[in-house]
């Protein structure tokens, strides 16, 4: 429609032929960002429903302000305040746990003296204070200091059990620990890259009040003369951006729901666990 009306201003003499190609590539580049969009959609789509059995339905319509909103502001209930101990059903941290066993360690030991026992998010699922005080700012260093308050090894019937470093010269030991803390950045990584997609699917709530606002503008201003019917049809380049915008922040926030699945499972270790 845009096209053919500037067209139409082409042969008129209303507009150049360079005019006339600027529309015609504006208007491509959009149709090509709302095919890629749905592209991108539909795979991430098809991903999240094999990994979790969950399925993500496509939104018919310009995302909207309330469509927009809810996605910012409801969080999966099961990330509100999840505790650490999730991650000890990553298969990495079993199998290192299994390790330790063959080792003839204790379990709730190794768990006190190595397992930060945090929040690892807040009421609304974004990174807690506990998550992000693990780390330095910066240099991401890990900075929880383990605490072996019992004995690690042959029911505490050696003393050196209880001292971090010998018993940190136990592969199975400095393994395990390797593992934890693995698991606490992958975590702290997804959720820093979920405030991340929910300030972009913020950033499109404004932009599409601000499209809209724009449309509605020309509109009323078309019905007063006061403008070109092809400033309207302008406007819908700029929505079909918008439209690709808000559907890609979306898919940020669902390709994030799929990620927050892979860490809490946990990646198999490459190599077996060395005892």
């Amino acid at each position: 429609m845009l096209v053919k009306a500037a067209e139409e201003q082409q042969r008129q003499g209303a507009t150049s032929l360079d005019d006339l190609m600027a529309q015609r590539l504006d208007t491509l580049t959009a149709q090509q960002q709302v095919q890629d969009a749905l592209s991108d959609h539909a795979n991430a789509s098809q991903a999240l429903l094999l990994l979790t059995g969950y399925s993500a339905v496509l939104p018919a319509t310009t995302p909207d302000r309330p469509a927009l909103t809810a996605a910012l502001v409801e969080p999966p209930a099961w990330l509100s305040n999840l505790p650490s101990q999730r991650l000890l059903e990553r298969f990495d941290i079993r199998q290192r746990e299994e390790a330790l066993k063959a080792s003839n360690a204790n379990i709730g030991a190794a768990r006190a003296a190595f397992f930060p026992s945090i929040k690892l998010s807040t009421s609304v699922g974004l990174q807690s204070d506990s998550l992000r005080t693990l780390f330095s700012n910066g240099s991401g260093t890990w900075l929880f200091s383990p605490q072996l308050n019992l004995p690690l090894f042959d029911g505490g019937r050696n003393q050196a059990n209880l001292d971090l470093a010998h018993v940190r010269q136990q592969i199975a030991v400095a393994e395990y620990e390797k593992a934890i803390q693995n698991a606490f950045r992958e975590m702290a990584g997804v959720l820093t890259r979920r405030q991340q997609a929910l300030s972009h699917v913020r950033n499109e709530i404004e932009r599409v009040a601000l499209v809209q606002e724009k449309v509605r503008r020309l509109s009323f201003e078309l019905n007063a003369g006061a403008t070109e019917r092809t400033a309207l049809l302008g406007s819908t380049i700029r929505i079909a951006e918008a439209d690709a915008a808000g559907r890609k922040s979306l898919d940020e926030l669902q390709q994030n729901r799929i990620d927050l699945f892979r860490v809490l499972r946990g990646a198999e270790p490459t190599t077996p666990p060395q005892s």
